[in-house]
């Protein structure tokens, strides 16, 4: 394949899912404007309090399968095209998923009494979380039906089985929110749970593969790999979660909630905004390393790839997100949350890194390296706590923002040195060339905010603007041989003529 081919690929499929996640959360915009008319803010609170423990027990039981079963798929399918081996590792992803589910469902049968006090101070709701296992078995289930769609780089596929699971979940929902109230919230998310299902089942269902038999026996010992990899995987969300936990409760106790608020206004800005780029670059570029795992030069080349096409989507983004950063948080919200940008002008910075570093940790997901990867999330999260305590207590917010950067940057330094000498994997020149082109851009974006005489800001913002979507297009038509805008229109002249 070309290198054209190469770029081409990543780009359609970032963009292919940057327009799934845009679509599946717009579609979440419209069912929780239909619940806050119908449900009111009491509504919204029972349903936040049965997916938070939803999402806890789904994480536990699912031991991360859905996660290191993407490289079990890829791999073999990459080495063995569509022969009985891919057709085996696919029959024991599948058993082991809905043992996983099984199990899911018998740990929230079993702690439902327990769910019920802790959540509402209660015993009244013991029987609605046991109806809501079903939610557990079929989340671990669409979880690990998708993981094989993206082993085997059904992008498509993938995307119409989120698109139309999430469209299709919100449906079935939406009436019985609307005719049942809050007595409707446990069936309304059993069903939205089950047509989400439905979907990537139908999906998987017209993969054709040979119908292996394998006995419990081979599915423990083929998925013991699989279980140790996504058992670290597991832990280190829960880690994440804890920490999280951890640094607002301590920010509520010293302040209050507002800054909590603001806190939270901030971090869901930045994951929001930039994280539809993220999730969209790391969806295919997960199976593409881990199909050729095994050969260092080949995710290097891949890595590479991924930072420069991550930063020259990113750049002009960012830029425009700190031009207008204060209308954007007055637009969204209001002039009382304008303290956030206190936060966010420091943290972007901690972002940035993050599109550098997230590939380089993935490498190790890939390479299976459970151990090591355990380790260094274990270490990273304990440190992440007491660096955002302290840098809350020296600077509030902007101490926040800048503890943010200094933890991704120390991130990055780990996985860098894990990368370089544990596996000779680098960051090539014209990588970093790109990637401090747009650390340059963000910093004199952020710089923008600061200047009082708006004429001369205002022509400073068109140029910072004008220079990040130049500088992007012309790297990915001179050294990616892409021409995005060309690229575009033919798609859009294409779809016309259909």
């Amino acid at each position: 394949m070309s290198k054209k081919e190469d770029y081409r690929r990543i780009f359609k499929s970032t963009f292919l899912f940057g327009f799934v996640q845009v679509f599946n959360i717009s579609v979440k915009i419209v069912l929780n404007k239909i619940i806050a008319i119908y449900l009111g803010t009491s509504g919204i609170g029972m349903i936040g309090l049965y997916q938070s423990a939803i999402s806890i027990l789904r994480t536990f039981s699912s031991l991360g399968i859905h996660q290191s079963a993407v490289k079990d798929v890829s791999e073999i399918y990459v080495k063995n095209g569509k022969g009985n081996n891919t057709s085996r590792i696919i029959n024991i992803v599948k058993k082991v998923v809905i043992g996983t589910a099984l199990i899911g469902a018998l740990i929230t049968i079993v702690m439902s009494p327990w769910l019920s006090r802790w959540s509402f101070k209660s015993n009244d709701f013991t029987i609605p979380y046991i109806w809501l296992s079903l939610v557990v078995v079929f989340n671990i289930l669409t979880e690990g039906y998708l993981s094989i769609l993206k082993g085997l780089r059904r992008l498509r596929s993938l995307a119409k089985a989120s698109m139309m699971g999430a469209a299709g979940g919100v449906l079935a929902g939406i009436p019985l929110y609307i005719y049942f109230g809050e007595k409707g919230i446990v069936p309304a998310l059993i069903a939205t749970s089950f047509f989400t299902f439905l979907f990537a089942f139908y999906y998987v269902s017209k993969i054709q593969i040979d119908k292996i038999k394998v006995s419990i026996r081979e599915i423990l010992f083929e998925g013991s790999n699989m279980i140790r990899m996504g058992f670290a995987l597991m832990i280190t969300s829960f880690a994440a979660l804890l920490s999280g936990f951890i640094v607002r409760s301590y920010i509520s106790g010293v302040s209050g909630l507002e800054q909590v608020g603001l806190f939270q206004v901030g971090s869901t800005i930045l994951s929001a905004y930039f994280g539809i780029v993220i999730t969209a670059l790391v969806t295919d570029y997960y199976p593409r390393i881990a199909a050729v795992n095994w050969d260092n030069k080949l995710v290097a080349k891949e890595l590479n790839r991924q930072i420069k096409v991550g930063f020259l989507i990113v750049g002009p983004l960012i830029v425009m997100f700190m031009v207008f950063l204060k209308p954007s948080l007055v637009l969204l919200y209001s002039n009382d949350f304008l303290a956030s940008s206190e936060y966010i002008v420091f943290a972007v910075f901690g972002t940035l890194i993050i599109i550098a570093s997230n590939p380089m940790d993935l490498v190790l997901v890939a390479k299976a390296e459970a151990k090591l990867f355990l380790l260094i999330s274990l270490f990273y999260r304990s440190i992440e706590i007491g660096l955002f305590i302290l840098g809350y207590e020296l600077g509030g917010l902007s101490g926040l923002g800048i503890a943010v950067t200094v933890l991704a940057a120390f991130h990055f330094i780990i996985m860098f040195s894990v990368n370089r000498w544990k596996y000779k994997i680098y960051i090539e020149r014209k990588t970093w060339q790109i990637i401090v082109f747009v650390f340059l851009l963000t910093f004199f974006s952020v710089l923008t905010n600061e200047f009082q005489i708006v004429h001369f800001r205002l022509v400073i913002e068109i140029i910072l603007i004008l220079t990040s979507f130049t500088y992007s297009f012309l790297i990915m038509k001179n050294n990616m041989k892409i021409n995005l805008v060309g690229w575009c229109m033919e798609k859009i002249k294409l779809r016309f003529k259909k």
